[in-house]
Order: structure tokens, then C-alpha cells, then sequence
């Protein structure tokens, strides 16, 4: 490993800390370099999250979950108890999924807000009627949330 760049490194490390789960000292001891470079690495970069923001942003992915739910389910096919809490999963997976509704309803009621602005110095002979419907449409998309 020692022929590779620190960047490359840095890079290897970051994606076996983040996707794959391995600790700091494997990757230091897998790249030949200090755990103290790798917690350096682990801060980011200025302007980067921390590796364990992304690491716990990966695991809470859909796919991710999804891929939890499958083995899980392998489990008790094969007559296993599950390795994990299936229940708790599923709950916080529909906490998230409400969660991303509202952000999803917050950020329509701003992108018409400006479009109503927008209308009403472009035309704003149309400026009520648009703001009127556009008041309908936010009210539908809050009540589906």
C-alpha cells in the first residue's frame, strides 16, 4: 500500500470507513498509516461533513435499509432469529419518510412564494388568480403529508 498517494489513500479509507464499516485502526494498519491521519481524515475537508455524518447518512439510505429488511428476512427463512429489530427499523424508516414529506412541502410553499412574486411583477394581472390556485395546490400537498 505504501506505493499509493495519500490521496489515494484518503480516498481507499474514506470509502472502507463510510460503505464498509471499518474501523480506524484496520484502516490504518490496511493503508500503513497512522490512526491519528485517519481521525485527521475523518473531519473532512473544509466544507465536507465528517466521515460519521456520511457514515450514519449511508446506512439510513433506502437501498441500505432495504438491504438490512432482505437479509433480516434470509434470516427467518432460514429458521435464524433476525440479527436486527425489524419493527424499530421500519419505524424510524416511516419517521424519515415523514420527515422528507414536510421538507418536501416546505420547499413547494417557497419555490411558489417566489413564482407568485415572480408573476406579480412580470404579469401581474394574473398575480391573484395564480396565488389563488397556487394557495389550493399547497393546501392538497399539505393535507397528503
Amino acid at each position: 500500500m505504501s506505493k499509493l498517494t495519500n490521496d489515494k489513500k484518503r480516498f481507499l479509507a474514506e470509502r472502507y470507513y463510510i460503505n464498509e464499516g471499518k474501523s480506524g485502526k484496520w484502516i490504518a494498519e490496511y493503508l500503513e498509516v497512522t490512526e491519528a491521519t485517519v481521525s485527521r481524515w475523518k473531519k473532512g475537508r473544509p466544507g465536507e461533513k465528517e466521515w460519521d455524518t456520511r457514515k450514519a447518512e449511508h446506512l439510513s439510505a433506502p437501498h441500505k435499509i432495504k438491504e438490512l429488511v432482505l437479509k433480516a428476512m434470509l434470516e427467518v427463512a432460514e429458521g435464524e432469529k433476525p440479527s436486527i429489530d425489524t419493527n424499530a427499523l421500519s419505524q424510524m424508516a416511516a419517521s424519515l419518510q415523514k420527515i422528507d414529506k414536510q421538507i418536501g412541502v416546505q420547499i413547494i410553499i417557497s419555490v411558489i412564494m417566489e413564482l407568485d412574486k415572480f408573476v406579480a411583477t412580470e404579469a401581474p394581472e394574473y398575480a391573484l388568480l395564480y396565488a389563488k390556485i397556487h394557495q389550493k395546490f399547497i393546501h392538497m400537498k399539505a393535507s397528503q403529508s
